[in-house]
């Protein structure tokens, strides 16, 4: 941050330097200061194409969100860049967040009639046909978008189609999906760190899965896997911050492991462990993940007031510790503040794995009250 408010004050009148302000408030959840960054380095140069870009992903992914103010952005977006494909592939994720899907899906049909090569705007596509139920079709879009993107991408690709499963209630189908790209990655001709890079992130989706359905076993199972990964990651890297930071979350998952075991006792003391393990830490969000893991402790107790608490502290920006956030606001009675945080969930319409594990329950939860 130190860095980023010098960088403004030796070139004030520089718009870029106001645009890496901007990220760096928004990185820390200053997102109204990262916004005044943002507006002024639009002030500075109203052509600058990526100071609109940066204002639509704030008001899209960020606390207070306005889909109407991210339209507007996006609008501008192809007013400067008419023939730029990315263009509507960005309109195509506004109408997304506004629950507007068919539009959506107009969108990044025509992102990719300007740009057939626009991978990306074909996996996106997928997501829309996932949410209306059209799997069929929604893998088949993935599969556009596997063949055409990179070595490198594929197997992060391959992860949304798999999340077709869980759209579909067969979570079972998922995790069989997803672990046949764990094992494959090592053929996809990528270097050691990227392909273990690929592993990670999709046994994490593993995790979560496991988690939410109460897999025990297949939770243990993919946790050795991904203890495996890390440590061979650990040994490349020899850096004692990386390996106390990696450890730190590997405690956290054997912490959410023994919670769902109903061993509180142990969840919590995994809990203390990892405190103590990044205490000393610099980011103000450190303890995000330790009260995150608290509050799940409290919430699967039926001690709703208490992981309400918790998890105002935890990380709710994750989809689906927003949606744990909601279900306890339900238990504790706060049946409005539930309706909203619910239907927020309900309504997010971009394809991580929280939200394939977490929308249905959440429309159910939202609308079964109106």
């Amino acid at each position: 941050m130190h860095l980023a408010q010098a960088l403004v004050q030796k070139y004030p009148l520089a718009p870029r330097a106001w645009l890496r302000l901007g990220f760096t408030q928004g990185s820390i959840n200053q997102n109204e200061e990262a916004r005044k960054s943002f507006a002024k380095a639009l002030e500075l140069d109203p052509k600058l194409i990526g100071t609109p870009v940066a204002l639509v992903f704030s008001y899209v992914f960020s606390e207070p969100r306005d889909f109407d103010k991210a339209k507007h952005y996006a609008e501008q977006c192809i007013q400067l860049q008419p023939k730029e494909a990315k263009c509507y592939e960005l309109m195509g994720d506004v109408f997304r967040a506004r629950n507007e899907l068919e539009n959506a899906r107009d969108a990044y049909t025509k992102a990719l009639q300007m740009d057939p090569a626009l991978s990306v705007a074909s996996l996106k596509k997928g997501h829309i046909n996932s949410f209306l139920g059209h799997y069929d079709e929604a893998r088949a879009d993935y599969d556009k978008g596997i063949a055409a993107t990179e070595n490198v991408n594929k197997t992060g690709y391959a992860n949304f189609k798999a999340f077709t499963y869980l759209h579909a209630g067969q979570a079972k189908a998922a995790l069989q999906e997803l672990q046949k790209l764990v094992d494959s990655a090592d053929s996809m001709g990528l270097p050691k760190e990227q392909a273990d890079a690929a592993k990670l992130a999709t046994l994490n989706n593993e995790m979560l899965i496991a988690l939410h359905q109460n897999f025990v076993e297949d939770a243990q199972r993919i946790l050795n896997q991904i203890k495996t990964i890390t440590a061979e990651s650990i040994r490349r890297v020899g850096d004692a911050e990386f390996e106390r930071q990696q450890n730190a979350n590997l405690v956290l998952l054997e912490g959410q492991i023994a919670a769902r075991k109903k061993d509180y006792k142990t969840a919590q003391s995994k809990s203390e462990e990892n405190r103590q393990m990044i205490e000393r830490d610099n980011s103000p969000r450190k303890l995000e993940g330790y009260y995150g893991l608290l509050a799940t402790v409290e919430l699967l107790q039926g001690h709703h007031a208490k992981a309400v608490d918790l998890y105002k502290k935890a990380d709710l920006t994750l989809l689906y510790v927003k949606y744990q956030y909601g279900l306890s606001l339900e238990g504790a009675g706060n049946a409005k503040e539930s309706e909203k945080i619910l239907g927020e969930v309900a309504r997010f319409n971009f394809n991580v794995v929280d939200f394939a594990l977490a929308r249905n329950d959440a429309r159910v939860k939202r609308f079964a009250r109106n």
